[in-house]
């Protein structure tokens, strides 16, 4: 049967075929849906569609058009990478969509798993549109009609449909928490998958294990992002590899791919985390293993997600090494993402890779003083601000603000110019309107850092020790967050900017202890800004350092002090 429909497939040049056979004597329709790429289940992403087998009872003759185009056009989205393909989600989903939800509020169906049937089709068409428009609103109402799936079902009684309405919920669930940033969403995620894996057992369901291992590997991941413990990213890392076992590149090539990509995820934002190079270099390895399965033909959309991660891992490698021409490819990476990302077929994803671009924008301008690159960062970020609203995606909204900020404070120092300081203290000011501590500690302690070092530039420019006070209250916030132990790279950031906010008000007041508190903050920085870890950084730390100490010794006339400022600037130049 499923060669026949791969025939036909092909013959029509069509995504998806439906395969059906009617039992007369209980009134009902059993279908099969097989696509053109896959491994025999429907693959959305990062969430295999389970419908291998819907059983249809004979009441449903009056709607079910509409809930097997919705289910038809769901299965079919990762496939939408054509003007063509695109435009049947936008509008044949859409209709499909609202036509659904008037059946299920204009009508009493009495049959609870009639019900339910409806509610799932629902559920993953708001979450297939929700998805591709990064759109708050319809992910919640997925997340309304899915967990009104999941009180029809019992463990017990139907425990495989139970144990997939609980994935297709953690799915909303996981997909709700990103885009709020509501971290009750993702922990509610994750109890759904592990609910899902007592049901599918690798023992008596490997294929069905494996997908909601992958799943939640991401929802631990995104938990792990938000927290200041990376112990949720090891375990993700070592969810992946589990999944990996099964999903191997013989028996399910594009699972694999997902499941490699997802690996890359977890590395990278560890190896940024911890400052680890190798692990950086594995999440490069990985997205790379991903994209020979991932190739544009096959599947552009995934091609260009694959792109995308890959560039962020470059990025963050090469900003750790201090390599342009790591960054450089990181931004080749994000530019071949955008050319499947367009703003009229993914508007989500195309600001997305906006954002990404702005980042690696700013830091090689930073680094190789190219102000037209700092302006082409600038125009990338406004890009993305235009998609995303503090209404529909606060955090992603935010996030651009805060790169947004670092682009306008490189800019205001390379240019002298104070309108860019202060557009930049706006930027992080907006951001921390959204980011709360209690909710996203690690993205809070980020822009109370950035938004430190911006009142320290205003600080210098001004009179009097005001700006550099608020710049200390920032970058002290910061490090209740930021600590040697769980975020060491972060942690030393801060304590070296601290350091010269410190430096300047002792220098000003003429106060001892607090240029002696300067000098402890570059010394802690330098505790893992090492010249074999961060040449480029150590040195910056070690002159600042002797600058600290220099005034602090010609202040009290102690040449111990100048000699260690002698130290400090001799091991800058080593750097």
């Amino acid at each position: 049967m499923e060669k026949r429909a791969h025939k036909v497939i092909e013959r029509w040049r069509a995504d998806l075929a439906l395969v059906g056979s009617v039992k007369r004597s209980e009134e009902s329709l059993n279908l099969w849906f097989i696509p053109r790429v896959g491994d025999g289940t429907l693959d959305r992403g990062d969430r295999p569609y389970y419908l291998q087998r819907a059983t249809l009872t004979d009441e449903f003759r009056q709607d079910r058009q509409e809930q097997l185009s919705a289910t038809a056009l769901v299965a079919v989205a990762p496939l939408a990478d054509t003007a063509t393909r695109g435009g049947l989600l936008d509008e044949g989903l859409l209709n499909t969509t609202r036509k659904l939800a008037s059946l299920l509020e204009g009508s009493t169906i009495e049959n609870a798993e009639r019900r339910a049937a409806l509610q799932a089709a629902l559920g993953n068409a708001l979450l297939t549109l929700g998805e591709r428009e990064r759109d708050t609103t319809r992910v919640g109402e997925a997340v309304e009609a899915l967990s009104a799936v999941v009180r029809v079902f019992t463990c017990e009684q139907e425990p495989q449909q139970w144990a997939m309405a609980q994935n297709n919920l953690g799915y909303a669930l996981l997909n709700l928490g990103d885009l709020s940033g509501e971290l009750e969403h993702i922990t509610r995620a994750i109890r759904a998958f592990r609910a899902s894996l007592t049901v599918f057992t690798r023992e008596r369901m490997p294929n069905q294990w494996a997908t909601v291992q992958n799943n939640l590997g991401n929802a631990l991941l995104t938990l792990g992002e938000r927290e200041v413990d990376a112990s949720r990213m090891r375990e993700a890392i070592e969810v992946y590899l589990a999944a990996l076992e099964v999903r191997t590149r013989e028996r399910m090539p594009l699972d694999w791919a997902i499941t490699q990509n997802n690996l890359g995820n977890a590395q990278m934002k560890l190896g940024e985390r911890e400052g680890s190079s190798a692990l950086l270099y594995r999440a490069v390895k990985a997205y790379r293993l991903a994209l020979k399965e991932r190739t544009r033909e096959k599947v552009p959309l995934d091609w260009a997600m694959a792109h995308n991660n890959l560039g962020n891992a470059l990025f963050v490698l090469g900003e750790l090494e201090n390599k342009v021409e790591l960054l450089e490819q990181a931004r080749d990476a994000f530019r071949a993402a955008l050319q499947e990302y367009t703003y009229e077929r993914f508007p989500g994803k195309w600001a997305l890779a906006h954002h990404n671009l702005g980042n690696i924008l700013v830091v090689l301008g930073d680094q190789t003083g190219k102000l037209v690159l700092l302006r082409e960062a600038v125009v990338a970020y406004r890009a993305a601000l235009t998609r995303y609203s503090r209404e529909s995606e606060p955090l992603d909204w935010a996030k651009t603000n805060c790169g947004l900020g670092v682009a306008f404070g490189i800019l205001g120092e390379r240019e002298n110019n104070t309108n860019h300081f202060l557009e930049a203290a706006k930027c992080f000011g907006q951001a921390l309107e959204v980011l709360y501590r209690a909710h996203l500690p690690v993205d809070w302690a980020a822009a109370q850092n950035n938004l430190g070092n911006v009142l320290l530039k205003l600080g210098e420019r001004e009179p009097g020790i005001a700006r550099l006070r608020q710049a200390r209250q920032a970058l002290e916030a910061a490090l209740e967050v930021r600590n040697h132990e769980q975020m060491p790279l972060d942690w030393a950031t801060t304590q070296n900017n601290l350091g010269n906010v410190l430096f300047l008000i002792g220098e000003r007041l003429g106060d001892l202890a607090t240029l002696k508190n300067a000098v402890r903050a570059f010394s802690a920085a330098l505790e893992f800004r090492t010249p074999e870890r961060m040449p480029l950084k150590s040195a910056q730390t070690q002159n600042n350092l002797g600058n600290a100490l220099a005034s602090l010794g010609e202040r009290t006339g102690d040449s111990q002090l100048l000699l260690r400022a002698i130290q400090a600037y001799e091991a800058a130049l080593q750097a």
